[in-house]
């Protein structure tokens, strides 16, 4: 699925009629979906699923000793020491600076490109979406619970799906076992 066809589904989900291109301006209804697609999109994604989340990322200073980031990192965890995201740098928590002279892995969630997520994830994406923008839109309440119905499914889909592409199992998932352990 690509963009315009979800930006045509959340189109459909009001009575409008579907669009030919993503270029509009304005507070067109295209123009409003488009925007609630690509926000709603960054917030799914922004909830760490499996498909977007990178393990051992590999960061390497650059000569000026920091340590740039992709653009399209939503969360990111060093593996060792505390350093944060500031704007698309790394930042050195504990000396109070940016500057990092040594290789350094993360856990890193990246913001993927709507045509790049699973079925699953863009059904969700499109469902959740479609939900807020008939709610602006319209503002349905009759619409907005069946949306919502569907929604929540598309939710539990992408859960589930999420979990069997994950392989997690309590005993080899050090993330459960150390949360037992600050426990």
């Amino acid at each position: 699925m690509d963009e315009l066809k979800a930006v045509n589904m959340m189109l459909e989900s009001i009575g409008e009629a579907p669009i030919s291109t993503l270029v509009t301006t304005g507070l067109s209804d295209g123009a409003i979906a488009k925007r609630v697609l690509e926000s709603t999109n960054t917030e799914v994604q922004a909830k760490k699923w499996y498909f977007n989340t990178e393990y051992n990322y590999p960061l390497t200073p650059t000569l000026d000793n920091e340590v740039t980031i992709p653009l399209n990192t939503l969360f990111i965890d060093a593996d060792i020491g505390d350093y944060t995201k500031r704007g698309t740098r790394l930042y050195d928590k504990s000396t109070h600076s940016y500057t990092i002279t040594e290789a350094l892995t993360a856990t890193i969630t990246l913001e993927l490109p709507f045509d790049e997520l699973p079925i699953t994830c863009q059904v969700y994406v499109v469902t959740k979406a479609s939900r807020i923008f008939q709610e602006r839109v319209l503002g349905s309440p009759h619409l907005s619970q069946q949306l919502r119905a569907d929604e929540e499914e598309a939710r539990i889909a992408l859960i589930m799906f999420d979990s069997d592409m994950s392989d997690d199992n309590m005993l080899t998932d050090t993330t459960f076992i150390s949360e037992i352990l600050e426990r």
